[in-house]
């Protein structure tokens, strides 16, 4: 053939069907189709540009959304194009393509070994014949501020310690990745009082020192669920006093939305922050409604601290349940505002009754303990076998449960709660040569009260290979109501009441502490056992446990 036919380059056709380009409009995230067409081959792939001819992107889709660069501008014109490239390459890989007269980079290429160039063998698009004549239209842009508020559903406890987490959510008419900051201030809206954090952070937790003393101090603020540090700190936390946060979000054209407020000021809601009464030394976690007439406390007021003189009466504590404390904690920032509290202390008493949520105490626990921190757990079950979640227990250094049940009358059953008889002792275990130095130094006995029918109840555990025990219930006396000689009652042996992991971070009973202040029948207090003297067994032992045993470096054994 003598007067070969030239290649002809393809045509493109851009579809906009929900955009007036006559008009501005305040929505920067659109998306475009379009189609091309080549009379005499195959379309590759289509070159768009969002800004006027200055930069192009390569695609192989005919549908896409796109976000128009603002530049950082109030109002804008700009212009949007796309050309079709055909098939009629030149069969290799070209580091420079030129179009309209202006280099615009390399063919596109899959970068197999991701090291930004391209290697021999790596695929790549080669580009034919690019529309001479890309098909466009020029839109006008006005930029809208975003909109910031806080999560409804998170609304911050009236009553917190310095630590405190937030829902942040938002929204940008011009498209989420028109969002440059999110901007936090404590309870002064003064420009100089703003910090600025990622645009896409949306759970934040402000925590203060607890060894901090005076009436306003810096927080650090912790990002996300994970707790991530960010290096930022905010100031005027204010302590033994009432807060607000304020929070607002900024785009790239610098335009803040209004200012929302946790608190909402429109209402009579308050978040009081109050001082840490241990400095962060202790807490305690009330993981129920409150029916132990604080009697929990008023055994950590005798118990004898790590300082001479002084005891745990200044511990912290916190309610899960009871709304008489203000601390009722939405379910939104729940455990993401638990950890970052018990995350704040040495040590940890997370105290149940019965019927306890469990599976918050399986999140936080065990989360706390890799950290670090030492935990004397109480928990107490009422109830059928099969209603406890002893997956949600498997933290703990137990095996199984104990399964048999003795009635006052009639024969054993399975599956519930052993009843154990009442004004007898805890008898503590024979030292092992790894632990025996603290369990030495333990109260032989410690009296008790009925832990089954009245107001308490337990399951009796089978310790764990993982186990230390350090008390099992003594066996009925032939002289009891319950003698050992009446058939019924000899199984119930001595089944294991307290009881500390190997790694020595965890102690857990199922036996109520405060009723462990009772006075077994024929003893009285001060009591002499071994040369030793005991004011009250309970007390002593939970004075062993926090300040011998948790005062242990960390170590992993």
């Amino acid at each position: 053939m003598n007067d070969p036919v030239p290649n002809q380059s393809p045509n493109t056709t851009i579809f906009l069907d929900t955009t007036d380009v006559k008009n501005y409009v305040s929505v920067t995230e659109m998306t475009l189709f379009w189609n091309g067409d080549d009379p005499d081959g195959e379309v590759v792939g289509y070159l768009y540009s969002l800004d006027s001819l200055e930069t192009w992107q390569f695609t192989t889709q005919r549908k896409l959304t796109v976000v128009i660069p603002t530049k950082g501008l109030d109002t804008l014109i700009t212009k949007i194009f796309v050309a079709a490239i055909d098939n009629s390459g030149n069969g290799r890989f070209d580091s420079q393509v030129t179009y309209l007269g202006k280099n615009i980079g390399n063919e596109f290429f899959t970068d197999s070994d991701s090291n930004g160039v391209f290697n021999s063998g790596e695929p790549f698009i080669d580009f034919g014949a690019i529309d001479p004549t890309p098909d466009g239209f020029s839109i006008k842009i006005k930029n809208t501020a975003p909109v910031a508020y806080f999560n409804a559903a998170s609304k911050i406890p009236a009553v917190t310690l310095p630590v405190a987490s937030f829902i942040l959510e938002g929204f940008d008419a011009d498209g989420s990745s028109s969002l440059k900051n999110v901007e936090l201030a404590l309870n002064d809206t003064s420009e100089s009082n703003w910090i600025s954090l990622p645009p896409k952070t949306r759970i934040v937790t402000l925590k203060g020192d607890l060894k901090a003393t005076g009436t306003k101090i810096a927080a650090s603020v912790l990002i996300g669920s994970e707790l991530a540090e960010s290096g930022i700190s905010i100031p005027n936390l204010k302590l033994n006093a009432l807060n607000v946060l304020y929070y607002r979000l900024v785009d790239n054209t610098n335009a803040r939305s209004k200012i929302a407020s946790m608190p909402d000021q429109s209402t009579t809601a308050t978040w009081q922050v109050n001082q840490s009464k241990s400095g962060g030394e202790l807490l305690v976690i009330r993981a129920h409604e409150l029916g132990d007439r604080d009697s929990l406390r008023s055994l950590l007021k005798q118990a004898p601290a790590t300082v001479a003189g002084e005891s745990y009466a200044n511990s912290d504590f916190l309610s899960l349940q009871n709304p008489d404390f203000s601390q009722t904690i939405p379910q939104s920032i729940r455990l993401v505002l638990l950890r970052a509290t018990v995350l704040s202390f040495r040590k940890l008493i997370w105290y149940g009754l019965t019927n306890p949520d469990v599976a918050i105490a399986q999140s936080i626990i065990p989360f706390y303990l890799n950290k670090g921190g030492k935990a004397l757990v109480r928990i107490g079950f009422t109830g059928n076998e099969n209603e406890l979640d002893f997956e949600a227990l498997r933290f703990l250094p137990i095996d199984s449960l104990n399964r048999k049940y003795y009635p006052a009358t009639g024969p054993a059953r399975n599956g519930y709660h052993s009843t154990l008889r009442a004004d007898r002792y805890l008898v503590k275990e024979k030292p092992t040569l790894s632990d025996s130095a603290f369990i030495a130094s333990l109260p032989a006995k410690i009296g008790t009260k009925a832990f089954i029918g009245n107001d308490f109840g337990f399951f009796s555990f089978v310790p764990s290979s993982q186990a230390t025990v350090l008390y099992r219930f003594d066996l009925p006396a032939s002289n009891d109501i319950w003698p050992v000689n009446v058939p019924l009652y000899k199984g119930i042996g001595t089944p294991v009441l307290v009881l500390e992991n190997l790694e020595r971070n965890l102690v857990f009973t199922t036996a109520p502490l405060p009723n462990m202040t009772q006075i077994p029948p024929g003893t009285s207090y001060p009591k002499v056992e071994n040369g030793k003297t005991y004011n009250n067994p309970a007390v002593e032992l939970v004075s062993k446990i926090l300040s011998q045993e948790f005062e242990r470096p960390t170590t992993r054994r």
